[in-house]
């Protein structure tokens, strides 16, 4: 007598919702599918899925499936009558072809009910019916009948999935998720092959906007660079009208490698740069805040093979081209994540490149590697071009100065020899102005060497952090990943035995990152222009960003700020690392002092002097011990075991060059020392 494998319906969970790790994943697996059936739109229409129990049905107009396609295809898990040897009727390549994807969006409700309406039978429409309570009181999968009807309908040709009595409720997180990952979905950049899929959801009206947005008009300039199938590659920087500002061939673009090809597939890479700066909107029909807002969907680098996205590539954190990292060794002139959208697209029937197993990217083979440096180097090339054109243009300014300087001086002396012949008192006057002025230039090259020196540890200290983000990312994930797991496995016994351990590895990871991403985000280019900035919204932002910290060293933090506006005209970065340098300063002393309570105080004021802000922060720790009270100005010098000694001195010379001034009370009523700093508030005009 024979027998059969049979499947116990557990396989089906662990197939579908734990290879799945967020339901938003499901539901762009059946968007998917969507595309592959030479759909021209996909709906996702979500009916209070908010909360457990709801709808959410997945419609699109594509060619729909016939009797023998859903019995020989979509009811057999793990074969797919898909190949990506055979193009779909729209000339698509299909997006898959193992045929697991949709068990993961059909997993996610109770009930699947899928009409379809095939295109090559008008007037025909089949239904499948999928009570999954039945699955899990069954004994193996195959001892549960599925019927497939045929009726008669008016309705076009087409795919109707409807996901009844959720399993669970999709949060803003989950909807945020799928927004960003529709909006990959359908290419930002064209709609070549018509596929748009649209986002229905009433309870999250931003998120439906979002999907159906974008700026390309917008931008600052494009770089686009183009890699042949004999790997000879040329790019170009265009502005925003298209026009060509600079053009490298092949022999300009590989230089660092000496001009040897490309061994990778026929590529094309495009990346539209922002210009994210207040100035730079002011006179546009959009906003700074909404370019942000997009470009935090959709930044970075993407990767689309016959016109499909293939993640993760551009994923938040996911930065393959390692832009971030050289925006932050060389800030100027370098597109990151934040900045820019870009996207590489593969046309190519070639077999150079292969996507992994689980869709997660391509294998990191010797030609992904040579795409990855066809991307890299056009970025360099750019970068090189641009800083050329600036560094003329200072040069320029430079010898502008210079000339200006030397007519003046001609002047200047023509006046003093004039005078001193008429006035021996002018020739004392003359002599005293020039030491003065000497000595202001000798300290001026002193400052120099001094932020030269600083720059220098920002950028070092930022690319280590850049690197530490993505470890810290996937520590949470991966942490993330086994306690659902571990929970699915073994229930409540699971937390109970590790639970408090993942807790402190996701609290520690967590602040990792957030540490990490401190330096990138005061780096940032745009923050170094001055402009109206409301100084009670940067400290605000200073203090969320170390939240986490402060909370893990039990901190009490008083804040006490005005509900009206404090403006000041200075860059957003000198305004937060003048908050940044002094909450850490405070934090190192309470920590350091052992004292308890641990407390620290901010205050933000408009004083007796109506033109004049002070910001205050005082702190519980044991106050200013081994150095003077003018030396802890001075770069280098710090009463704190750790310190660099370099954080007072940019908060002084920050204030300073604002007009304002830094001082300190070696007391405070908290029992340690209090730093106030005083800036001049702009005036409305």
């Amino acid at each position: 007598m024979t027998e059969r494998f049979g499947f116990a319906p557990q396989i089906l969970r662990r197939l579908g919702e734990e290879l799945v790790p967020h339901p938003d994943q499901g539901i762009v697996e059946l968007v998917r599918n969507a595309y592959d059936a030479d759909a021209k739109t996909c709906t996702i229409n979500f009916a209070e899925a908010r909360s457990g129990g709801g709808t959410i049905v997945v419609e699109d107009d594509g060619d729909g499936l016939t009797r023998d396609s859903i019995v020989d295809g979509w009811l057999v898990l793990g074969r797919s009558q898909k190949t990506r040897d055979v193009r779909t009727r729209g000339d698509r390549v299909p997006a898959g072809d193992k045929g697991l994807g949709r068990l993961a969006g059909l997993r996610l409700g109770r009930t699947a009910v899928l009409q379809t309406r095939p295109a090559s039978e008008p007037g025909v429409e089949y239904e499948v019916s999928i009570d999954w309570d039945e699955f899990d009181r069954a004994r193996v999968v195959e001892d549960v009948p599925i019927e497939v009807k045929k009726a008669k309908t008016s309705r076009g040709h087409g795919t109707t999935i409807e996901l009844r009595d959720l399993r669970e409720e999709f949060v803003r997180s989950h909807l945020n998720r799928l927004a960003r990952a529709l909006v990959l979905l359908k290419d930002p950049f064209e709609h070549g092959k018509g596929f748009r899929p649209v986002l229905l959801a009433p309870e999250f009206e931003d998120l439906e906007r979002r999907v159906a947005e974008s700026y390309f008009e917008d931008i600052e300039y494009r770089i686009v660079a183009e890699l042949d199938s004999k790997g000879s590659a040329k790019a170009r920087v265009l502005n925003p009208a298209g026009d060509v500002r600079f053009a490298a061939e092949h022999a300009n673009l590989a230089a660092r490698r000496d001009g040897e090809t490309y061994s990778s597939s026929e590529a094309r890479f495009e990346i539209w740069v922002f210009n994210l700066s207040g100035a730079n909107f002011a006179t546009r029909s959009s906003t700074l805040s909404e370019v942000r807002d997009w470009l935090r969907v959709v930044g970075g680098v993407h990767i689309y093979q016959h016109h499909l996205r293939v993640p993760p590539y551009g994923d938040t954190g996911y930065d393959w081209l390692a832009m971030n990292l050289r925006r932050a060794r060389s800030p100027e002139n370098r597109p990151s994540t934040n900045n820019s959208v870009g996207r590489v697209v593969l046309e190519s029937d070639d077999e150079l490149l292969v996507q992994k197993t689980d869709r997660t990217g391509f294998i990191e083979s010797s030609a992904f590697g040579e795409l990855r440096s066809f991307c890299q180097d056009a970025l360099d090339w750019s970068a090189a071009a641009l800083e050329m054109v600036a560094e003329k243009r200072r040069q320029t300014e430079r010898e502008k100065a210079k000339r200006d300087r030397k007519g003046a001086d001609t002047d200047a002396d023509t006046v003093r020899s004039t005078l001193e012949e008429s006035d021996p008192a002018a020739r004392a006057a003359f002599a005293r102005y020039e030491k003065a002025l000497e000595r202001q230039l000798e300290s001026l090259k002193e400052d120099v060497l001094l932020y030269r020196t600083l720059g220098t540890v920002g950028t070092t200290s930022s690319a280590f952090a850049h690197e530490s983000i993505k470890p810290a990312s996937r520590i949470e994930q991966a942490v993330k990943l086994a306690r659902k797991s571990g929970q699915k496995q073994f229930g409540e016994a699971f937390s109970a035995a590790v639970g408090q351990q993942l807790n402190a590895i996701e609290k520690a990871a967590s602040a990792l990152g957030k540490w990490a991403r401190m330096p990138l985000r005061l780096l940032q280019r745009d923050k170094r222009r001055s402009r109206r900035v409301d100084v009670r919204v940067a400290v605000v932002d200073v203090l969320e960003l170390l939240e986490s910290f402060l909370a893990d060293a039990k901190i009490e933090i008083e804040r006490s700020l005005p509900e009206a506006e404090v403006p000041v005209f200075a860059p957003p970065a000198a305004i937060e690392s003048i908050v940044a340098n002094l909450l850490v300063n405070a934090l190192r002393a309470v920590v350091e002092s052992g004292r308890r309570p641990r407390q620290i105080r901010v205050s933000l004021s408009v004083d007796d002097r109506p033109h004049f802000a002070t910001l205050a922060v005082a702190d519980s720790g044991n106050g200013i011990r081994g150095i003077g009270r003018d030396d802890i100005w001075l770069p280098g010098r710090t009463g704190h075991s750790e310190g660099t000694g370099l954080g007072l001195t940019i908060v002084r010379d920050s204030a300073t060059d604002m007009g304002g001034s830094a001082a300190l009370s070696e007391t405070s009523d908290l029992g340690g020392t209090e730093f106030l700093v005083t800036l001049p508030i702009q005036e409305q005009s």
